[in-house]
């Protein structure tokens, strides 16, 4: 399948990127010479399928890192969803993200989120997102990539002062989300946000927010069990 990328037509090239993304870690090499294709889409499809292999990808973030900046915005996407699927081994790529993420001063949540699987070892990202950590469209997302970076529970206190922020409904969603996503390593915050559940009508208990809070209420329940 790899020859296919030896092909004047882009389209083969594709077809050949499309094959190899479910051909797991033996693809690696292949997938990272069809991050330097003339053609985008290659480059998108190599890229996302790069994130789906996950850690075992981590060689390819030198391949990687200079697509931060490419001038085609989903060529850039696809090389965020592979830090992100990569995780904490995409650690080298985290002063390039977050120098991105202030050139577009906070308007990209897939730089946060890149950096939230990335963890602790993205700690040079940590004054980039402080400094935009309250953009009101974002700031899930930032605040998430903090706490995972620092474990410090004041992120998850702004998570949840973002979930008690009336008339933003969407932000609500995303915090509630959010909460659902770290389940018992938000524990800190549970009898916070059950006492906010508790406030709301039965409406909203029953909305796909109060759904993603009560998941997450049953996910610290059974870690305490558990303990």
């Amino acid at each position: 399948i790899a020859v296919l990328f030896d092909d004047e037509d882009a389209f083969v090239r594709m077809i050949g990127a499309m094959a190899l993304g479910g051909l797991g870690e033996q693809s690696i090499p292949a997938l990272r010479k069809a991050l330097h294709d003339t053609e985008p889409q290659v480059i998108k499809i190599a890229g996302y399928a790069l994130g789906r292999i996950g850690p075992s990808a981590a060689s390819a973030i030198p391949d990687l890192i200079p697509l931060i900046d490419h001038h085609i915005e989903l060529v850039r996407h696809a090389a965020f969803a592979a830090f992100e699927g990569i995780g904490p081994d995409a650690a080298p790529a985290t002063v390039a993200l977050a120098h991105k993420f202030e050139k577009q001063n906070g308007k990209n949540e897939l730089i946060p989120r890149a950096l939230r699987m990335i963890g602790p070892r993205a700690k040079a990202a940590i004054p980039t997102l402080e400094k935009q950590r309250n953009d009101s469209y974002f700031s899930v997302e930032i605040n998430a990539a903090l706490f995972r970076i620092r474990g410090d529970k004041a992120d998850l206190d702004a998570i949840v002062q973002i979930l008690r922020s009336p008339g933003d409904r969407y932000c609500q969603e995303r915090a509630a989300v959010m909460l659902d996503k770290f389940g018992a390593d938000a524990a800190p915050v549970v009898d916070d946000v059950r006492n906010f559940l508790k406030e709301q009508d039965e409406a909203f208990a029953k909305s796909h927010i109060g759904d993603s809070l009560n998941r997450y209420f049953d996910k610290v329940k059974a870690s305490m069990v558990a303990k």
